[in-house]
């Protein structure tokens, strides 16, 4: 699990590892939108990824390799369930 955040006004480490869990935040003029699309981009197309957003754009950019969209409401009602 990766966990992606606007990161430029926080100092110090921009990754830390909690396995299972990996946060990152994204670098100063990088906005966090471009680290999740790069993500799924260097990921292997035999990798099943899964991106929860709303964004539209985020959406559309990642499906297009491959990966498959969850939205944030229903991921809720996941983890509530």
């Amino acid at each position: 699990l990766v966990i992606v955040f606007d990161g430029a006004d926080i100092s110090g480490a921009h990754r830390e590892n909690r396995s299972p869990i990996r946060v990152m935040y994204s670098p100063n003029g990088i906005t966090a939108d471009d680290v999740i699309r790069e993500e799924v981009r260097r990921l292997p197309l035999s990798r099943p990824v899964v991106v929860i957003t709303d964004d539209q754009a985020i959406q559309r950019d990642v499906r297009s390799e491959g990966a498959n969209i969850v939205s944030s409401a229903h991921f809720s009602q996941v983890l509530y369930s």
